[in-house]
């Protein structure tokens, strides 16, 4: 399996969610540190994998189940589970909005 998708990213960060595990909400005045925290727990869970994009831009993010990736500027891999047969392309600042607001689903219906 090997799918690509542009990503529009303004924080340099992108990720890979199942969000039916992912448990959005940290605090209405999270701190980095409790962010951090709550993507480490995440990562361990299995519900979120995150990586850095570098700098801000669209990025073309190619998802395969391949061991590793032929060729990629900047590649991750890692272990995710999908509770429900599908996981979303995410951004930091979703990921922050979700932090703060308890309300705020991952992803949010717009999407």
């Amino acid at each position: 399996m090997r799918q690509q998708f542009i990503v529009p990213d303004d924080s340099g960060m992108i990720g890979i969610v199942d969000p039916a595990r992912y448990e959005g909400f940290v605090d209405a005045n999270w701190t980095l540190e409790s962010l951090l925290h709550r993507f480490v727990l995440s990562f361990s869970e299995r519900s979120l994998l995150l990586w850095s994009a570098g700098c801000e831009g669209n990025w073309i993010v190619e998802v395969t189940d391949d061991a590793k990736p032929a060729e990629a500027y900047r590649s991750v891999s890692g272990i995710i589970r999908s509770s429900q047969g599908f996981l979303y392309l995410i951004s930091y600042d979703d990921l922050t909005a979700a932090a703060q607001f308890a309300d705020v689903q991952v992803p949010e219906p717009h999407l």
